[in-house]
């Protein structure tokens, strides 16, 4: 093996360099992300909390007549 000249280093360099731009990149899309997807489950929580309450009540309004038919 011969000894690595200037250009294979300076070609590794680069090389270690552009990968690291893209690991930056691609770690900065993921931070962008990340905040959508959790606000858009924090969306997919409130809306299933706001379900909730409402399926409650429902339910309540069926009894109501059947006391009223009891009496």
């Amino acid at each position: 093996m011969s000894p690595p000249t200037i250009t294979t280093i300076h070609f590794r360099k680069c090389l270690a360099i552009k990968t690291q731009k893209i690991l930056i990149s691609s770690h900065a899309l993921m931070d962008s992300l990340v905040p959508g997807i959790k606000a858009f489950q924090r969306k997919e929580e409130k809306v299933s909390w706001r379900n909730q309450p409402l399926k409650r009540p429902r339910k309540e309004p069926k009894i109501w007549p059947l006391k009223q038919f009891q009496r």
